[in-house]
């Protein structure tokens, strides 16, 4: 015969003494064929890691400065909140704050000012199989809602630059508009280490009353991390130029940190090391960073520098 015919069978179990009872059998799926019948046996499904829907950090930095007449401290809060419809996908907002507290010899003063909101979208990869890797690029839209009426409410939004080494003066900039390119590059090189990187470019318009005209503002930023079993240990260095400074444009500074990734109680430990900060099993971590200027106009040299430092504390999130 030229052709051959496959047939699969089930047969009866044995006859089993009375008063036994047959073992459960898992349930049984037919998979009917031209040639043939295959039994299937029904199995538990396996847990695979997602990509997170949404992404989020809330921080804030605190400096303070002793001066002849007076004492400053500032707090500035910073929120950013990114949902993906797709994993390739983010679209976030950002928005930020800033009090300064003076105690001097007219008693305590505070001035509380917005930082101006942005929002935009991205394109994401973020790879888990084997070595991580993460990029992220996109664009941003910033609209004016910072604004001054004296120069101690301006000083305000020098502070909260100061404490976190100039970064993102399209935030901290009152009166300004601004269209902005950021990019995020994260790679984990061996066992424990992750490097990576992350930039912005951003055209900064005026609005309202200001007649300084178009600026640019940019900044660049580098840093490696070691992960251990229970943080991440890391330095991370970083420049930026703002077009809008009225004096001195540019900022470098260097800031060590450290984090640590909060994980349900399946997890085993509650407190770990995660070489992408958050995972299914860890979907929070903790940073805290030294933000150290370096030069001025918020550093220690240049005539009229500010002197300060920052120390910067905050909270990521990822939900599955």
């Amino acid at each position: 015969m030229a052709g051959a015919l496959a047939l699969g069978l089930t047969l009866p179990a044995q006859a089993r003494a009375a008063g036994d009872e047959a073992p459960a059998d898992p349930p049984i799926v037919r998979d009917q064929a031209l040639v043939g019948t295959r039994i299937v046996r029904d199995q538990a499904p396996q847990d695979e890691t997602g990509a997170p829907v949404v992404v989020g950090d809330l921080d804030a930095t605190f400096s303070a400065e002793a001066r002849p007449d007076q004492n400053v401290v500032a707090v500035a809060p910073r929120a950013y909140l990114g949902i993906r419809p797709r994993p390739e996908v983010e679209l976030h907002v950002t928005f930020g704050a800033v009090s300064i507290f003076r105690d001097g010899p007219q008693g305590r003063q505070q001035q509380a000012r917005p930082g101006n909101l942005g929002f935009g979208a991205s394109g994401v990869l973020d790879r888990r199989e084997g070595n991580w890797r993460y990029a992220k690029v996109g664009f941003s839209f910033v609209l004016p809602t910072a604004f001054t009426t004296t120069p101690e409410e301006q000083e305000a939004y020098d502070y909260a630059l100061a404490g976190r080494i100039g970064w993102d003066p399209w935030t901290w900039t009152p009166k300004t508009f601004g269209v902005v390119v950021p990019a995020e590059l994260r790679a984990q090189v061996s066992r424990r280490w992750v490097i990576g990187g992350d930039g912005g470019l951003a055209v900064l318009l005026p609005s309202a009353n200001r007649t300084d005209g178009l600026a640019i503002a940019a900044q660049v930023a580098g840093e490696a991390r070691f992960v251990t079993r229970w943080m991440g240990l890391g330095v991370r260095m970083a420049a930026s130029w703002n077009g809008r400074h009225p004096d001195d444009r540019t900022q470098a500074g260097v800031s060590p940190f450290v984090d640590a990734s909060l994980c349900r109680r399946s997890a085993g430990r509650r407190v770990q090391g995660e070489r992408a900060r958050t995972s299914e099993a860890c979907p929070v971590y903790a940073l805290a960073r030294l933000n150290m200027n370096l030069d001025g106009p918020y550093g220690f040299t240049g005539a009229d520098a500010l002197g300060v430092w920052g120390v910067q504390l905050g909270l990521g999130w990822s939900v599955y």
